[in-house]
């Protein structure tokens, strides 16, 4: 059983291992590779404005993510049930976590967080 996630809201974001990245590459190859790149490079990006706004970021390869749900409820999700091999889950123990797959650019995870954490 993971750990007890932490209060308060957090962005966690997922994708596989670096051990689990070259396998998925070599079976799926170049536009894989630069899915991951981009992943990373707007995770990256992400974590300034969410500190800006002191919102915790994590990152996590963990097969199951603990989150807080809706009345700080402990939620486990599952990272293979997920649409996506990438993505962010979007969470404050308040209501009920925000999953966003894929790779989101700024303007998308921006717009995004401002809604689900009532930011201005």
């Amino acid at each position: 059983m993971p750990p007890l996630p932490p209060a308060g809201p957090r962005v966690i974001f997922y994708s596989p291992a670096p051990a689990g990245r070259d396998s998925i590459i070599r079976l799926e190859g170049t536009d894989i590779a630069q899915l991951l790149d981009d992943f990373d490079y707007y995770a990256g990006r992400a974590s300034s404005f969410l500190r800006q706004n002191r919102i915790r970021a994590e990152f996590t390869s963990d097969p199951l993510i603990p989150v807080r749900a809706r009345e700080a409820r402990i939620r486990i999700v599952e990272r293979e049930k997920l649409e996506d091999i990438v993505g962010a889950i979007l969470t404050d123990g308040i209501q009920e976590p925000r999953v966003l797959s894929g790779v989101v650019t700024e303007e998308e995870f921006a717009a995004e967080v401002r809604s689900f954490y009532r930011l201005k």
